[in-house]
């Protein structure tokens, strides 16, 4: 379940920095030169630094970006198309060498260095800035730095996020690789309620690798290698959890296979 956690937070930061950059690098900032007064509240100015490396009618390159200590990317691709001076389309952006370091503190806590979104405030004013969301979002040769129990760990990942702004919606397909095994992910995201579904699979998991996150009084010691799925058709309600088997090496030498569990919640 931890593990479980770990990777749904994660991905939920990947999903509210693409978007938060989408507004971010929109075309009126870029255009005027100007862009520091459409940075979101989270951001502090005095932290933020980028390059505009290729500006036309069509697309702007924008490189060397460093938001928050922590939070640094190679460059960031917008496509755009101007229909006329009040209407602009972002078929895509690509976002490439995204870097983020997450730390889980002695309680479990995972926090994003560089990441403070605002708790909303009742009666608090939208702003007036329009954010041009994007049909898709690409991420490219990106990888989050995980701090956890004194050790560190890369976490190499990439994903693609296609947006429906009228029915307010996001699908996202990722890939990540924690400690070189491939875990694949599927997310459906509501903008008004956060993530709604998802779906992660991981084919030929070295179960031995969840030891060094498991506390150490429990004496428990898993190997072995498993089919794993995890799917949650409402995240808030029901997760469906699936091994092909489960062999523990530590405190008995015992194995189980093709476990099913579900776990619902009120």
């Amino acid at each position: 379940m931890r593990s479980k956690a770990l990777i749904l937070s994660i991905t939920g930061v990947l999903l509210v920095l693409v978007i938060l950059m989408s507004g971010y690098i929109s075309l009126p900032g870029i255009v005027s030169f100007q862009a520091r007064q459409y940075l979101p509240a989270w951001l502090d100015p005095e932290q933020v630094s980028f390059r505009v490396s290729h500006l036309s009618l069509s697309r702007v390159l924008v490189t060397d970006i460093r938001l928050a200590d922590g939070l640094e990317l190679d460059s960031v691709d917008v496509r755009y198309k101007v229909r006329h001076l009040s209407e602009v389309e972002i078929p895509s952006v690509t976002v490439s060498g995204l870097t983020m370091h997450a730390v889980v503190d002695k309680e479990n806590r995972l926090t994003i260095r560089g990441l403070h979104l605002p708790e909303p405030q009742a009666g608090a004013a939208s702003s007036t800035i329009p954010v041009m969301l994007p049909d898709e979002v690409v991420i490219r040769s990106s990888q989050v730095v995980l701090t956890a129990r004194g050790r560190q760990w890369r976490i190499p990942f990439s994903g693609r996020a296609r947006i429906s702004t009228p029915q307010g919606r996001v699908d996202i397909e990722a890939m990540l690789y924690p400690l070189g095994q491939a875990i694949a992910a599927k997310l459906a995201h509501d903008l008004e309620e956060s993530v709604t579904s998802m779906t992660l699979t991981a084919h030929g998991f070295d179960l031995s690798l969840v030891n060094g996150f498991l506390p150490d009084p429990s004496g428990v010691m898993f190997k072995g290698v498993s089919d794993v799925a995890i799917n949650s058709p409402d995240v808030r309600r029901q997760w469906e959890v699936s091994l092909s088997r489960l062999h523990m090496a530590h405190p008995l030498s015992a194995g189980l296979e093709n476990i099913k569990a579900v776990l619902v919640t009120d």
